[in-house]
């Protein structure tokens, strides 16, 4: 068994558990590598730790259990997305900067970073200083993306 690919998708899991909870939607404890997601207290889907949604028809076979599977669909499909960019961007190195924070974008002296946290990823932008070996005028996003 691969354990950097299994400790990566439990951490995408426990990372798809905080947005999902944002959106109004209860989780139950893992189940080997799927996160059972209910709607309304029942029970909706799954994610696997590899990003796959599985669900019963009849567990979505009204039109808001519907909406609702798209909505957990759509939240498991980006927050794949942002930790897949994570695991694979460079780490950012600054003069004064602790932590771990990693390089999504670096643009016209802006630098966009992510940072792994017990509340989820989270999101600062900052402009490098005029030699480009530290950053100034943070500006944090906590939950809105």
């Amino acid at each position: 068994m691969d354990t950097k690919n299994t400790s990566r998708q439990f951490r995408y899991l426990e990372e798809v558990r905080i947005p999902l909870h944002r959106a109004g939607f209860e989780t139950l404890p893992l189940e080997g590598a799927q996160l059972p997601v209910l709607w309304n207290g029942a029970p909706l889907c799954r994610i696997t730790g590899k990003g796959s949604v599985f669900y019963r028809r009849e567990n979505a076979d009204m039109p808001q259990a519907e909406d609702a599977l798209y909505r957990a669909e759509d939240i498991a499909a980006k927050t794949l997305e942002y930790m897949t960019a994570m695991e694979a961007a460079p780490q950012l190195k600054a003069s004064g900067l602790d932590g771990d924070y990693r390089i999504l974008a670096d643009f016209g002296g802006t630098v966009l970073a992510g940072s792994p946290s017990k509340y989820g990823v989270q999101f600062v932008t900052w402009d490098w200083d005029y030699d480009r070996t530290g950053v100034v005028h943070g500006h944090y996003f906590m939950e809105n993306y």
